[in-house]
């Protein structure tokens, strides 16, 4: 076998010295990236990309919207038209930051 018992060669530089097949330390290294990457489409696939169950979602039965008042018929999670508005006002608020902290004056110093 060609490099056995050889565990690093200094003459190599960068990528090649780290991840080659003549010394122990770099087929080390390459199988510790092989594993890695394994391990990692392993968990993709088991628990990413697993098909969820069907759940029912928070307002699927009916609700009397003629009782909500106050900010509640506007902003809630019992009905989609309150779960809409509820992510519009985020996406509002988090563009006002952002036009904020751009458009503000430097400090002088």
């Amino acid at each position: 076998m060609a490099g056995h018992g050889v565990d690093d060669d200094p003459n190599l530089k960068g990528l090649s010295r780290i991840f080659n097949s003549q010394t122990n330390r770099g087929r080390a290294n390459t199988t510790k990236v092989t594993m890695g990457f394994i391990a990692t489409c392993i968990i993709y696939y088991k628990f990413l990309r697993a098909k969820p169950k069907k759940k029912k979602m928070a307002g699927d039965s009916s609700v009397d919207e003629s009782q909500l008042k106050g900010l509640s018929k506007y902003f809630n999670s019992q009905t989609n038209r309150g779960r809409a508005n509820t992510a519009k006002a985020t996406y509002a608020f988090m563009g006002a930051m952002i036009l904020y902290f751009t458009l503000k004056p430097k400090s002088k110093k």
